[in-house]
Order: structure tokens, then sequence, then C-alpha cells
């Protein structure tokens, strides 16, 4: 039996992360000048290499992904890890769809990928 080589499979995988996402997550709050309590929101990555795709399709510039859907996947490399409840921010193609990271992520060697939700909010 031989061994597989994750090195090559993660190479191979970083080079299909052609989108970029920004990662937000709300610290500890803060009083603004008016003294009210607002969020205080913190970038934990900022343009990361990533690959935005739903339905196991992946999306491209001639099929974009239908604002009506709720839900896609976000590929990232092992080292990136989103929390739950995370704003993200990603581009495609030049255009910015915006998501929140639900519970169901999925850990590999060679990569992670993340199920999103729409996010109709702002950041």
């Amino acid at each position: 039996m031989g061994v597989f080589n994750y090195a090559a499979l993660k190479s191979v995988i970083r080079q299909t992360l052609e989108d970029r996402a920004t990662v937000t997550i709300r610290d500890d709050e803060k009083m603004d000048e008016n003294f009210q309590t607002v969020p205080n929101i913190k970038v934990i990555y900022k343009s990361i290499p990533c690959r935005l795709s739903r339905g196991g399709v992946s999306v491209t510039p001639y099929k974009n992904i239908d604002e009506n859907v709720g839900s896609a996947r976000l590929y990232t490399m092992p080292e990136t890890y989103i929390p739950d409840g995370a704003r993200i921010v990603v581009t495609k193609a030049g255009k910015e769809w915006r998501f929140i990271r639900s519970a169901n992520v999925m850990r590999y060697e060679s990569h992670n990928e993340y199920d999103l939700e729409l996010d109709g909010g702002n950041l």
C-alpha cells in the first residue's frame, strides 16, 4: 500500500482557491460617544484565498449564486479556522457576497469546508 501525499493535494487545492474572503467576529461590546453599547467588530482574516460554491457545483462568473438561495459552501486551506457565527464577505468575479457561518464545518488534512447562510444584515 502507498502513502497518500497530502502535501501534493494541498498544493492542487491551493491553486483552485480563486476567490477572496474577509472574516469578522463580534468581539466584546463597547460604548460609543453617546454612551450607547455597540458591538466591537474584529477582523480575523482579510482577503484569504477561498472557493465559494453551492449545491456541489462550483460557482463561476457565468453561474452566480441565486440570491434567493440561502446557503453556500466555502472551501479554505486547513490552517484557516472560521468560528461559528462569524460574518464572511466573499469576493468572487468582482461581486461581493455576505454570509454567516453556520454550525457545520468539515476539517480535512488538505482543506476545510464551511456551510454558509446568506446574510442580509450589515457587518
